[in-house]
């Protein structure tokens, strides 16, 4: 069962406004909120695919032609996309764009198509000769600093939007029109949010029940109305004697209908609770059993004591077809792989229709001991006889007739794949070897190339080699014993051009605390600019594994996450434990991983807020700095730099404990400074005032979107400013240590004294 939130987020391109104003009366009229999140020209390239990086409420990214033409837009989205679309709740969706004809003047709708190959590469083509443009436009005498950033921008987008569109594919995106014309109904589904769909179903029945009821009056006015049913806006919760429910009149389908319509964000535990008498009862078992044992599976509960329950719900009701795949499922992931086969077997028995059950006992076949090949392959025809577009299945059963040496039903298969998914980049590369095998070395070459374009992981020297793509070099010569044979080699050698080793110019480490949003994101980048490497921690595995994706996508350094909680002290050993001797000596600790919860007097303050704010930026800080700084002790070099708070030099209402764990910050980074400072290491802090760009105000008020937005009347400093001033410490020449900077924005003159003039004061 998937979460219902209040909020919804639109990611598009700002020619679609019109398409945002229909989605935005849709989701209003069905009583959610949908925010707009627009690709901005004027910032950064890269600024749009960060934002929906930090969003929390559930993400559609619109896609226009608009979009997947433009730089600030697409620029690192194809990264950011591919761990965002991994919860399930973020999906994309396609829509028209929109520009001028030059003949008209007028406004037009153009067509947003990449099913085919064609267009595919009529978008890799248009990205290919915009950076082929802009190289030459800038070779011509128009350069700089912004310009450089640009084209950068652009060939990493014409590198990876053949996988991006792949990727989305895969996906099925949403139709923009079917969508609104089906009241979001195709949405809801997407993301599995059936307590909306249900909803939507009933409130369409009582509505036509209505209309009949109506018409039948207007035809025999002496007609008496029939007794109207009462219909509960919020279903209440249920007694759980037998006499309650007698009374009450309670039908199953209202018991499986109270169950999916949880909307708060404990549903997976209130749903469980609600089930729980029922399940137990014999008289509603079967009914509610399956739904139960998979919301439990979901809910993350002991998976053994999950599968006793299955089978002993299996043992009484054995033609349950889902409930055995979902005994099949937990089997296979235990590795039980006998009991998979078994329960997956019962399933199609029970239910032949079942979706993609074929391919599950096809899989389950290879993953035995021996592999049951043969097994495996009447499955997946069996599977692509119902489902003639599967194409795991098509992929799958291409890879065993390449393996028994049936190549060319191989080929075939690999063909249709490519049917269905012309950017299949592993279908390429089998069919590559595939042709190389039959001796079609043209065909094999130019397959390889195909694959290359959209995976370069595939080009490498010996690829190279036997595809005839380049000379060899003396080192793979005397690898393949090709001695006598270099000439035969044809010389075609490949321009690739390398991305610029930027680590060369820093071998520094910096370790930042808290970088998975914010000011220790920001800090992170900044840093990767200039070709530090970097170690990454943070509390959301998501997020860390993000911004490692983007930055080693843009910087080409080495970056290396670790996850766990400062505030955990063994779970911080272990993790600084694990470094290699490559990564252990640390030269600069950036401790910035700290946040405010509450805002409250100290007679109504919530002692869960006090720990976790002590813990994180008192205890955090502390345990980071006491197991770094050994090493640079010992050393006699190093760079610590705590970030502190305005809130570290004053105190304003309500903010007591968080302005003294800020105020322990400001003293423990003097008296650091005191301890170290006779074995060379620097020690200092940056004390920001309000920062925007960062979750701090959302976390302060417990995910209230509404009390957060409290920078709608003056410009704070953003998360770069003060990663710029973290940097500007950090790289002062080695006699230099800057102890403290302090800084707020323009409107800001105090904790207390902010001028709220309006956003625009600052604008030319």
């Amino acid at each position: 069962m998937t979460e219902q939130h209040s909020t919804y987020i639109l990611a598009y391109h700002p020619s679609n406004g019109e398409e945002f104003g229909k989605l935005e009366k849709a989701f209003k009229q069905a009583g959610f909120q949908l925010l707009p999140l627009k690709v901005d020209n004027q910032k950064e390239a890269g600024d749009f695919s960060r934002l929906i990086s930090q969003c929390t409420s559930p993400v559609i990214l619109l896609l226009s032609d608009n979009l997947l033409k433009s730089v600030e837009g697409m620029y690192q989205l194809p990264g950011v996309w591919s761990f965002m679309r991994k919860s399930g709740k973020n999906v994309s969706m396609i829509s028209a764009g929109r520009n001028i004809d030059p003949e008209s003047g007028q406004l037009q709708e153009v067509r947003t198509d990449f099913t085919r190959m064609s267009g595919v590469i009529r978008y890799i083509n248009w990205w290919q000769d915009k950076y082929l443009d802009e190289r030459a436009f800038n070779s011509n005498g128009s350069s700089g600093e912004a310009k450089e950033d640009r084209l950068k921008a652009i060939k990493v987008v014409s590198t990876e939007i053949g996988d991006f569109l792949k990727m989305i594919k895969e996906d099925s995106p949403l139709d923009f029109e079917d969508v609104i014309d089906s009241n979001l109904i195709l949405y809801f589904e997407k993301i599995g949010d059936e307590s909306f769909v249900r909803e939507y179903w009933h409130q369409t029945a009582i509505e036509a029940e209505e209309e009949q009821k109506i018409a039948a009056e207007a035809e025999d006015p002496n007609l008496e109305p029939k007794q109207e049913q009462k219909v509960e806006a919020d279903f209440q919760p249920l007694e759980n004697s037998e006499e309650d429910k007698e009374q009450e009149g309670i039908e199953l389908t209202d018991i499986l209908m109270k169950a999916r319509e949880i909307k708060n964000t404990e549903g997976l535990a209130n749903a469980l609770s609600f089930l729980q008498p029922y399940y137990k009862n014999p008289d509603y078992q079967e009914e509610v059993g399956f739904l139960f044992l998979l919301y439990a599976t979901k809910s993350g509960a002991d998976k053994s004591e999950i599968l006793r329950e299955l089978e002993s719900y299996l043992g009484k009701y054995p033609k349950d077809a889902k409930a055995h795949y979902l005994a099949g499922e937990l089997h296979e992931k235990n590795r039980h792989i006998e009991a998979a086969l078994h329960h997956y077997k019962s399933a199609r028995e029970a239910d032949k229709e079942l979706l993609l059950i074929d391919y599950r006992l096809a899989i389950t076949n290879l993953k035995m001991d021996e592999g049951n090949f043969k097994k495996a392959k009447k499955h997946l025809k069996k599977s692509l006889k119902r489902h003639p577009k599967h194409l795991d299945s098509m992929y799958l059963l291409g890879e065993l007739y390449a393996r028994e040496g049936s190549l060319k039903k191989a080929r075939n298969c690999f063909e249709k794949v490519l049917e269905l998914d012309p950017v299949h980049h592993f279908a390429y590369y089998d069919l590559a070897l595939i042709e190389f095998d039959l001796k079609n070395l043209a065909k094999a070459k130019h397959y390889y190339n195909l694959a290359c374009g959209l995976n370069p992981e595939f080009k490498t020297e010996e690829n190279d080699l036997a595809f005839g793509m380049s000379v060899p070099s003396k080192t793979s010569i005397e690898k393949t014993g090709l001695e006598n044979k270099a000439e035969e080699i044809p010389t075609a050698p490949v321009n690739v051009e390398e991305k610029p080793d930027m680590h060369s110019k820093n071998e520094k480490i910096v370790l930042i605390t808290g970088a998975t949003s914010g000011i220790g994101r920001a800090t992170a980048y900044k840093f990767a600019q200039q070709g530090y490497k970097l170690i990454l921690t943070g509390r959301r595995m998501d997020r860390l594994e993000s911004i490692g994706f983007l930055i080693k996508a843009e910087f080409n350094i080495p970056v290396l996450l670790l996850n766990f909680d400062v505030r955990d002290l063994e779970a911080t050993k272990q993790a600084l434990d694990s470094l290699t001797d490559d990564w252990k000596n640390i030269d600069i600790l950036v401790n910035n991983a700290g946040l405010a919860k509450g805002l409250a007097p100290i007679h109504e303050g919530s002692f869960d807020h006090w720990e976790t704010m002590i813990d994180t930026n008192i205890k955090g800080l502390l345990y980071m700095t006491r197991l770094i700084t050994p090493g640079m002790v010992e050393r006699k070099t190093g760079h610590v730099i705590n970030v502190c708070s305005t809130a570290g030099k004053e105190v304003y209402p309500n903010g007591n404990v968080y302005c003294g764990t800020k105020h322990a910050v400001d003293a423990l980074t003097k008296a650091m400074r005191l301890d170290l400072v006779h074995y060379n290491i620097k020690v200092g802090q940056v004390s920001p005032g309000h920062v925007e760009e960062t979750e701090f105000a959302k976390v302060r008020f417990d995910g209230d979107e509404e009390k957060a937005k409290i920078y709608n009347e003056f410009i704070p400093l953003s998360s770069k400013d003060v990663a710029e001033a973290i940097f500007f410490m950090a790289s002062r020449p080695a006699h230099v240590n800057i102890q403290d900077i302090l800084l707020m924005g323009t409107q800001q003159a105090s904790s207390n004294l902010i001028v709220k003039s309006g956003r625009d004061v600052f604008k030319d």
